[in-house]
């Protein structure tokens, strides 16, 4: 429901006394247009089972992700755009699969397990209809591609033959895997890669505390981006302009927030929280604008944004429409036209979602609202739009008002629908309001 736009409100006091079809009492006001909301927020669905993520999308709107399928496998999904249906990239003839990166040519990255699900493997996808393409490893047995750049240069990690995690690169789908190495300790993964090869992870040091770490190039050694005063820090993003973002603990390693590094040679800059003890920095885009994750001060996790470096946390769940249905709990990636995408939890159930700018219209409210009622039951008719969904809500008391949803996203027709209240008619008092929305 996007804020009840165009909001039109009725009362009806039913009363013991009304026979079975009877007119009654209500009141209209005219059009209370709600303030927009800043994104529209959209499901991507699943493959036919129960939860789906989105993990990366490009400048052209494509989306990829993981899904559940109808027999509970996870596979790597991918999304045409936020208004296409679900796509099953496969895995690597397993039972699992994500992807966790996609280029502006379509080329997508992530990892899947081979026959029998003996180990996952870094995979490729050349376009969404191709089948997955094992990158290989370290001479290990287990890797994941986890970001591609505009040139097909991939980043993420593969297992040494002694059975360390190493960051790791591909020059392309087709090239050996390159070790980057790690700041003297044990392990390293690598997570962003941007268009002029800088990558981006984190890597042990020499007491095997894992640092966010930047790599100017693939045969370069990595640098240490330091952390906030605790042990722990990671780097999961970086952009054109070399700004980075990722985690770092702060002193006592009690807690961990939102980081921002504006280059390689810069300190870390915190960015907070949502009133909690922890954040991540996620995603960043061209124009600086930072999406993630961060705790409350009930513990709760949200999906967050920063408008830039210098500005608080945001919680992207006061940004969507109110009585969405929606808890936005991380966003994962963000393009460079504000398109975030990331998952929540809507109906009991996780699902990838997709937030969209300047798709919201203003409409104004149905001109009119007949009510009536018959047995228990109250009865509205409102004139619809063709390209408008509406939903109807109510409440006992207007001070304070406390709206309840008892139908949303009613398609318009282009003429009128009558939507039923069952057993509304039993209580003393109800007002009613119908929002509009395309």
């Amino acid at each position: 429901m996007e804020g009840m736009k165009g909001a039109i409100r009725c009362c009806v006091k039913p009363g013991r006394a009304l026979p079975a079809v009877a007119a009654c009492f209500f009141i209209f006001a005219g059009a209370q247009a709600s303030p927009p909301p800043t994104y529209n927020v959209i499901d991507l669905g699943t493959l036919g089972g129960t939860s789906s993520q989105a993990l990366g999308v490009n400048n052209s709107g494509q989306i990829v992700g993981y899904a559940v399928t109808s027999n509970n496998q996870q596979h790597a999904a991918f999304w045409a755009n936020s208004g296409s249906p679900a796509s099953d990239l496969g895995t690597l003839g397993g039972t699992f699969g994500e992807a966790l990166g996609i280029n502006a040519s379509g080329e997508i990255v992530g990892d899947a397990k081979i026959p029998a699900d003996a180990h996952d493997d870094a995979a490729a996808w050349t376009n969404s209809s191709s089948g997955a393409v094992n990158l290989g490893s370290l001479g290990g047995i287990d890797g994941g591609a986890q970001g591609i750049n505009g040139l097909g240069q991939i980043v993420g990690y593969a297992n040494t033959s002694n059975a360390d995690t190493h960051a790791t690169f591909w020059a392309n789908t087709s090239s050996s895997a390159i070790d980057l190495g790690t700041l003297g300790g044990d392990s390293s993964e690598a997570f962003g890669i941007n268009g002029s090869g800088q990558i981006v992870g984190d890597a042990d040091t020499i007491s095997n505390y894992s640092h966010a770490a930047f790599w100017a190039n693939s045969g370069s050694a990595p640098l240490d981006l330091g952390t906030l005063g605790g042990n722990f820090s990671d780097a999961f993003a970086v952009n054109g302009l070399g700004q980075i973002v990722g985690d770092a603990y702060t002193a006592g390693n009690t807690a961990y927030h939102a980081t921002l590094w504006t280059n390689s040679t810069s300190g870390p800059i915190d960015l907070g929280t949502l009133g909690g003890a922890y954040g991540q920095a996620l995603g960043i885009n061209a124009t600086g604008q930072i999406v993630g994750t961060a705790s409350t001060s009930n513990g709760t996790f949200r999906a967050a944004f920063w408008a830039n470096g210098t500005n608080a946390a945001v919680d992207l769940n006061t940004l969507i429409p109110t009585n969405s249905g929606w808890l936005l709990q991380q966003a994962d990636a963000i393009n460079d036209s504000g398109e975030i995408v990331g998952f929540g939890t809507i109906g009991g159930n996780t699902h990838a979602f997709a937030l969209v700018t300047g798709s919201v219209q203003s409409i104004s409210a149905p001109k009119y609202v007949s009510i009536w009622i018959a047995s228990t039951n109250v009865f509205l008719a409102f004139p619809t739009l063709s390209n408008a969904f509406y939903d109807v809500q109510c409440t006992a008391d207007l001070v304070p008002a406390s709206w309840s949803t008892i139908a949303s996203n009613i398609a318009g027709t282009g003429g009128v629908i009558t939507n039923t209240n069952v057993g509304g008619a039993t209580v003393s008092r109800r007002f009613y309001q119908i929002g509009a929305h395309f």
